[in-house]
């Protein structure tokens, strides 16, 4: 092998290792105009039952694919309304949402919700959420991907 063919041979294998090499995650600044953004995206989504809004068609991906408290999966035609709609609950309020950064591309949203909703029986109490969305820009979009969902104890 000769100098060049083994340079080009040590610059493929450095470039090769460079592109596997898994990025270390990262929690947003709070500065950060794309996670600020996302943020507040969250919060429309999380006041949607009590102020019905469209945030879900834009932000949620045509692949997308959520699971609801009870476990159930729902796709985005079932989460976004066909129609208008009234609100379902009162006192909708986004807690506290991070994003944490995986590449330049994907992030994760850690947040918590509550709101007051109806129950079976016809009286009303409170619901919190503690959930997980994954985001994921495409062709310059940021759209979420995928969510989990669980009922916790409100404070």
């Amino acid at each position: 092998m000769t100098v060049r063919g083994l340079s080009i041979s040590i610059a493929a294998f450095t470039f090769a290792l460079a592109a596997c090499r898994t990025p270390t995650a990262a929690w947003a600044k709070g500065d950060d105009p794309t996670a600020k953004w996302m943020i507040e995206q969250e919060g429309l989504w999380a006041e949607h039952d009590c102020a019905p809004n469209e945030v879900t068609r834009f932000i949620l991906a045509e692949d997308f694919v959520g699971t609801a408290p009870d476990s159930d999966l729902y796709t985005k035609v079932e989460a976004v309304p066909n129609g208008p709609e009234s609100p379902t609950k009162h006192d909708c309020k986004l807690l506290s949402a991070r994003v944490r950064w995986f590449s330049r591309d994907v992030a994760v949203i850690y947040g918590k919700e509550t709101a007051t909703k109806n129950s079976d029986d016809g009286t009303q109490g409170p619901q919190c959420l503690a959930w997980t969305d994954t985001w994921m820009r495409r062709n310059g979009r940021w759209q979420i991907i995928a969510v989990q969902d669980m009922v916790t104890p409100c404070p």
